[in-house]
């Protein structure tokens, strides 16, 4: 899936970054709810 939103990404710098960013935010609530899981067991 990588390599084929890399080109339309290059063209799109805009809709690279919302995807980037919300990656980063996905990647963050993913650690935050292994970190809580952790904690609470």
């Amino acid at each position: 899936m990588g390599t084929a939103a890399r080109p339309v990404l290059r063209t799109r710098p805009t809709a690279a970054r919302r995807v980037g960013r919300l990656s980063g935010v996905v990647m963050l609530a993913i650690g935050m709810f292994l970190l809580i899981e952790q904690i609470v067991h």
